[in-house]
């Protein structure tokens, strides 16, 4: 297969089985339920939602490795038949047809840490259970959101039952550690590391059968050795129904300005702090989302203080239904991001009829005079702050027909459509043999390449996180890490 050609439009593919019930799909996250920002929300949104019509499980951390308790869609699921040895996946025999009665279960991997970062335990006996899980479920297909350890090892079992294994890109290739990464585990911040991770992503990405993107940027960003045999372009999603007890922020002489995300140098809020230094103190801006390091909140919350600026909030994360609230009560989202892939809380302001003012990045291409200011990446702080005031005081009846617009611009973003792309380019891989060899990397090897080298050294070094925060956090029994 040609591996140059640029990605296709899932919205382009037809479903060819009006209820797609048989497909069995293993979905794979590398966060808690709750944690991850915008790619941790969505694939566990993703699953609930591809249950209703398919066979998922979704494999994730935990307190324990095992199943857990099912999530039923609707009504009881069909038992699993277990395949009766090597034969899962895309070689397997017949199977029955699954009932029309979905549901989603949940298999964990034991991994601790704190917030965003959880460590998995990743020894023989963890990798055997999971395994065995795996050909008792014998999915068609698996679908990441990031090349983890855990991602890692789900893709070896995919290579050995030749099973399609799907990638969504949340971040930039080649900047995947400009993402956060970094920041949340200190390890990669090594440039000797750095290079080596680095290289293995590349190669994860390679082994996929197919990659899921958002828009064509990052279809431009895959080299040759890191590009899935196939690509598919499914745009940002949002829940609408969510977004529609919103109304335009009232005027009261009191202007609100938000942001939602995560507090970092890479989204730039120190840049928004300097903003609210050329408006009055009648406006107020509210930062909502948690810190990915404590000390640049520390830094934002010092500068806020050196300047007087009495009207900035620091909310830190919020539930679902309070960041509604809060989005109601916005006069102006504000963003000043230096680097996106996903537009989550952009189209989520727009959603709720907010107008959006924001430094220009990836994810800023539905912005525009009629919902809100994009402006260049280098705009000096005071012309920010001028055009922010300038969307504010606008003729009520302007402002509100902007909050109209910003809310039509969204309009065909629903979880439906999402769905519908996602399951029609599943079904693109299930018909004959997959189109290229998957390399089959064994996780330890007779003759140990550097790849496997690798992927072992990731195993124990991941063991080894998870023991210590394990410890740290209310103690570990010993017998609890022999492998």
């Amino acid at each position: 297969m040609n591996r140059e050609t640029l990605a296709q439009p899932a919205s382009d593919l037809r479903s060819t089985i009006p209820d797609a019930g048989f497909i069995r799909i293993v979905m794979i996250s590398s966060f808690k339920e709750g944690f991850g920002g915008g790619p941790g929300k969505y694939v566990y949104e993703l699953a609930r939602r591809l249950a209703t019509r398919c066979e998922v499980l979704m494999l994730r951390p935990g307190e324990t490795t095992g199943f857990v308790d099912e999530e039923r869609s609707t009504g009881s699921a069909p038992e699993l038949k277990s395949p009766g040895g090597v034969g899962s996946g895309r070689d397997a025999g017949t199977r029955e047809p699954s009932s029309p009665r979905h549901l989603l279960r949940h298999f964990t991997i034991a991994s601790a840490g704190k917030d965003d970062v959880r460590y998995p335990l990743l020894t023989r006996a963890t990798v055997s259970r999971l395994f065995a899980a795996l050909d008792q479920f014998h999915p068609d297909v698996m679908h990441a959101q990031e090349p983890t350890p855990i991602s890692r090892i789900a893709q070896h079992w995919a290579c050995l039952r030749r099973v399609p294994f799907v990638i969504t890109f949340h971040v930039l290739p080649g900047r995947e550690l400009d993402f956060g990464a970094a920041d949340r585990v200190m390890l990669m911040s090594f440039p000797i590391l750095r290079q080596s991770i680095l290289g293995f992503i590349r190669r994860f990405h390679h082994r996929c059968a197919a990659g899921i993107m958002m828009h064509e940027e990052i279809c431009r960003r895959l080299g040759p050795d890191s590009r899935p045999a196939r690509l598919f372009i499914l745009p940002s999603v949002l829940d609408l129904k969510r977004f529609r007890r919103c109304r335009a922020a009232p005027s009261v002489g009191t202007w609100n300005l938000s942001y939602v995300g995560f507090l970092s140098d890479r989204k730039n809020q120190l840049y928004l702090l300097e903003v609210m230094r050329y408006l009055p103190v009648n406006f107020r801006l509210r930062l909502i989302g948690r810190a990915l390091t404590p000390g640049y909140e520390q830094k934002l919350r010092k500068y806020a203080s050196a300047h007087g600026l009495n009207n900035v909030e620091f909310l830190g994360q919020v539930s679902n239904d309070e960041l509604l609230d809060r989005l109601e009560q916005t006069h102006v989202f504000v963003s000043a991001s230096r680097l996106e892939v996903q537009a989550a809380v952009i189209n989520e302001a727009l959603a709720s009829g907010t107008p959006v003012v924001g430094l220009d990045n990836e994810t800023l291409d539905l912005v525009d005079d009629r919902v809100g200011r994009r402006l260049p990446a280098g705009t000096p702080a005071v012309e920010f702050a001028r055009r922010v005031r300038q969307i504010c005081e606008l003729p009520r009846h302007e402002y509100e027909e902007m909050c109209r617009q910003a809310r039509a611009r969204v309009r065909g973003m629903d979880w439906s459509a999402t769905v519908d792309g996602t399951i029609a380019a599943y079904e693109s891989l299930l018909p004959g043999q997959l189109e290229h060899e998957i390399g089959d990397d064994a996780l330890v090897p007779r003759d140990p390449a550097p790849e496997s080298r690798l992927s072992l050294a990731m195993m124990m070094i991941s063991s080894l996180l998870y023991a210590l925060n394990r410890r740290a956090s209310r103690g570990i029994n010993a017998d609890e890490c022999k492998a």
